[in-house]
């Protein structure tokens, strides 16, 4: 008997495949449909999550040299809330005197309504210090607000930087829309930069508009969020110098702590820094958490779809046993069967 080879057994095996695959292409639609919802849909869900712990904000330079700075504000009134936050004050002698995280920078997301044409209109925003976009490395059409260097942003100042997606929809015949005015929850205000990138901000919520820290007042967060020392409500994030370990850059802003007066070194708070994205960071375990589930639960629905395949080939495989009998009886090996 005259042996086929390898490659011709391949070929006339490829072509009753396709055969079959043909006269029960209900198995086969199946089968492919079962395997590609699997795979893309934990594709997409681990995807979301890898994207949630690891992926920078777009536009941002070096995001691994940049540092969230925690506090933890033990005996405070406030303390269940304050890990992620800090006071203006305290925020200011930080900026002012810490050399190992520069440029320092606060800021606070919040929605603030836009005055277009007489009506008003919810616009995503954020209040943030001086040197805010300088600490990100994000450039700008124009110049962002407060001094060069300064760290405070000036009470006076009647500034704003916006996104250029907000530029797009609203100045569309300007291109820098820069010296326009815009009226924000009632304060007037003249646009003297615009983001230069697809900067939307470092939270998962995108920002369009960007405007003093010091117009806190004006907008109605009152007197005490600018001067109170326990009214913790700034996230804050520093680029870090240098290398090494987190731990002497910590050591640093609770010497400077203690020392501003902030109620004694048993009050001073206690600093924690971590990375850039908060579900990475120190206090982001419930999240992690819950991705961790819904990780492991696309990884399963992976692993249901695989074994409906596989019930569907032992399906399949079973209505060919006395076929693949026959086979073996004339003479092909198991392997071919």
């Amino acid at each position: 008997m005259i042996k086929d080879s390898p490659a011709s057994l391949l070929v006339i095996e490829g072509k009753a495949a396709v055969r079959r695959l043909l006269s029960h292409w209900r198995y086969a639609l199946s089968a492919a449909a079962c395997l590609a919802i699997g795979t893309g849909l934990t594709a997409a869900i681990v995807g979301v999550c890898d994207a949630a712990f690891r992926a920078a904000p777009r536009g941002v330079r070096n995001p691994s040299e940049l540092r969230r700075v925690y506090s933890n504000h033990e005996g405070s009134e406030l303390a269940r809330a304050s890990h992620e936050t800090m006071s203006y004050p305290v925020f200011g002698e930080l900026a002012r005197n810490d050399a190992m995280l520069q440029p320092m920078a606060a800021y606070w997301t919040t929605s603030l309504s836009l005055d277009d044409k007489g009506e008003a209109r919810d616009v995503p925003s954020a209040l943030v210090s001086a040197r805010y976009f300088e600490a990100l490395g994000v450039p700008l059409v124009g110049h962002s607000f407060g001094g060069a260097g300064s760290s405070m942003a000036d009470r006076d100042d009647r500034s704003v930087v916006v996104g250029e997606a907000f530029r797009a929809r609203y100045f569309d015949d300007d291109v820098s829309a820069l010296g326009h005015s815009i009226r924000v929850s009632g304060v007037d205000l003249t646009i003297v930069g615009v983001v230069a990138n697809d900067f939307a901000g470092i939270d998962s919520k995108p920002v369009e508009i960007w405007l003093p820290v010091a117009l806190a007042t004006e907008l109605g967060l009152g007197d005490d969020a600018l001067l109170y020392r326990a009214m913790y409500w700034l996230k804050v994030i520093g680029r870090r110098r240098g290398s090494g370990s987190d731990r002497i850059p910590t050591l640093e802003l609770e010497r400077i702590a203690r020392g501003s007066g902030d109620g004694g070194s048993n009050a001073a708070p206690l600093f924690q820094l971590g990375p850039l994205s908060e579900l990475a960071g120190p206090y982001g375990g419930k999240y992690r958490s819950m991705l961790l589930w819904v990780g492991g639960g696309a990884v399963v629905l992976f692993l249901v779809c695989c074994a409906n395949i596989a019930s569907l080939a032992i399906t399949r495989a079973a209505e060919r046993h006395q076929e693949l009998g026959i086979r073996v009886c004339l003479g092909a090996s198991r392997a071919t069967a």
